[in-house]
């Protein structure tokens, strides 16, 4: 929490616009996975007010496996336990950051795309190459 706090005020401080704007994708992609029908935590609070977020993925299987697949998909996620777990070595949830995808230069417009990609990767398809072309567009460091 304390490195999470720092960051962000360094990015509050330096960059405004992007810790802005960093905090809105995070919650345009939480709509989106919510829109796509992923469980996302948080959603009666408006799904963050950080750069991450937090889905239960249970339903479609192991989250370790999930988070696996999505890395061979160019998805970038971890699992992680979320409250109610009965057991720590089979957490059911994925954490996700919007940071880097912001700093590339996306915003809100993209959250769709992506949340669509993660739906079906988390579902077990292949989307690598959907990711590649997403991916393509944004290859420039962008500070708001």
């Amino acid at each position: 929490k304390l490195a999470f706090d720092n960051h962000l005020e360094v990015q509050q401080v330096t960059y405004p616009g992007n810790a802005k704007q960093t905090i809105n994708n995070a919650k345009a992609l939480g709509q989106a996975l919510d829109d796509e029908g992923v469980d996302v935590e948080a959603k009666e609070f408006g799904f963050t007010e950080s750069h991450q977020l937090a889905l239960r993925v249970t339903r479609y299987g192991e989250a370790k496996k999930i988070a696996r697949h999505l890395a061979e998909q160019n998805i970038i996620c971890n699992y992680n336990q979320l409250p109610g777990d009965p057991d720590p070595g089979f957490p059911s949830g994925l954490r996700l950051g919007v940071q880097e995808m912001t700093r590339m230069g996306m915003t809100e417009n993209e959250m769709g795309d992506i949340a669509q990609l993660m739906s079906s990767a988390i579902k077990g398809k292949e989307v690598l190459k959907e990711v590649g072309y997403l991916r393509e567009r944004f290859n420039e460091v962008c500070y708001c």
